[in-house]
């Protein structure tokens, strides 16, 4: 019974608490292909920063 608790718990912990989605790498590519580099590094480095996997 504490098992099955358990896995509840952490399924529940996993579904609430999900990963935030990139919001910058897409911005950054945008910029890169409107040839504003300068915007495109600053979102690609904010989005390293944010999401460092």
């Amino acid at each position: 019974m504490k098992l099955k608790i358990t896995y509840c718990f952490i399924l529940i912990a996993a579904t609430a608490f999900p990963q935030e989605k990139d919001q910058w790498l897409p911005k950054g590519n945008s910029a890169f292909n409107d040839k504003d580099y300068i915007s495109a590094e600053a979102q690609y480095r904010i989005s390293g920063s944010k999401t460092p996997y």
